[in-house]
């Protein structure tokens, strides 16, 4: 089945290993999602403290300008595209949805990095009510966030910081974002450090602590979305005593739920003669948590890494000729249609699947 095959194609990726770095670029969408780092908003809370300070909008990245092919005898025209910093974006891991309302939560988030979308940003405008709903709804869905500030003492400073953005923006202009609500501390996604590390790229420059640098804490960041990812399976279920589908190991696995494989409906019900409650799930396909992370690493390959968008005019030829058979004129269609190529990886000389699952 599919995510045998995806399973297959993402368990090499986790026993070669990597730095936490590389794991995070693997398992959340840091680098398909670029857009979001155009302007981000930052909170860093001093957890031994309680202190917080909102820092103002930045940008973890720059514009440059790249040429585009123009037709024959044209010139050739430059069209600005934002690069983000690769060493900074790993400590603001995050996920894009995959399906339904993405203004809505969705899923699970390892820390508290929340993407904004442009409506958002004017709806949180200067509006402390929208923000605490905001807020409350996705940090109740967060793994790793200890409470050290209330959420009410947060809302008038942020719903300030989107009401910057928000008025320095023209109608027609897209605001993508990233709200971080970063608790630093010792045992906390980010520390305080006098200089950067491999383990702990510079974030930005303490407000509370001048002098001193906010790092992220690579290995907890990683640790926390994977933690994540299996929340996300448990969603529809989990048993503490069950049979992989996939390797047949005994033990704690979760259901086969996860937002790196968006061809998974919920929605469809199978025509069975007894049907499962939809948070029962596991008791009809279940994963164990090392075949888990490998279907994670799988889908992300395949429909991300792997993926990439049409050229809008290949979109529109193939899915909206100039003129039907019939001569009606063409519907609409999406501009943004992604193909990609899916590889089968076979056993890869690793024997059975239960060795290949269990291969250290």
């Amino acid at each position: 089945m599919l995510i045998d095959g995806l399973i297959r194609m993402g368990l090499p990726l986790l026993n070669r290993g990597g730095s936490p770095a590389e794991v995070i670029r693997q398992i959340t969408d840091v680098e398909a999602g670029a857009q979001f780092f155009q302007n981000v908003i930052l909170v860093e809370i001093d957890v031994a403290q309680r202190r917080f300070a909102v820092h103002p909008p930045m940008a973890w990245g720059d514009w440059q300008e790249e040429p585009q092919e123009g037709g024959k005898g044209r010139r050739k025209k430059t069209q600005a595209r934002f690069v983000p910093d690769r060493s900074r974006t790993v400590a603001a891991p995050f996920v894009l949805p995959k399906g339904g309302n993405p203004l809505k939560p969705q899923g699970r988030y390892g820390i508290p990095v929340y993407l904004v979308y442009d409506k958002q940003f004017r709806e949180l405008a200067a509006n402390a009510e929208a923000v605490r709903d905001f807020l409350e709804r996705r940090l109740a869905r967060t793994q790793l966030w200890r409470g050290a500030v209330e959420v009410a003492a947060l809302t008038a400073p942020l719903a300030d910081a989107f009401a910057t953005l928000a008025s320095g923006a023209t109608e027609k202009e897209k605001l993508y974002g990233l709200l971080v609500l970063a608790e630093v501390g010792e045992g906390h996604p980010y520390r305080y450090a006098a200089a950067a590390s491999d383990d702990g790229p510079w974030v930005v420059q303490s407000r509370l602590h001048p002098g001193v640098a906010v790092c992220a804490n690579l290995a907890l960041l990683e640790q926390a979305a994977w933690q994540a990812k299996l929340a996300e399976g448990m969603e529809k279920g989990a048993l503490d005593d069950g049979v992989c589908v996939c390797c047949g190991a005994e033990g704690p696995v979760v259901s086969i739920a996860n937002q790196a494989w968006p061809l998974f409906a919920f929605e469809w019900r199978a025509p069975l003669p007894s049907e499962l409650a939809e948070e029962e799930l596991v008791r009809g396909a279940a994963l164990c948590h090392r075949c888990y992370q490998g279907l994670t690493l799988g889908g992300q390959f395949c429909f991300s890494t792997a993926s990439r968008r049409l050229p809008v005019w290949v979109t529109r030829e193939l899915f909206a000729p100039a003129m039907s058979r019939g001569g009606d004129t063409p519907r609409q269609v999406r501009q943004e249609v992604y193909a990609g190529l899916i590889i089968t990886v076979g056993a890869l000389g690793c024997g059975s699947r239960k060795a290949l699952c269990r291969r250290a």
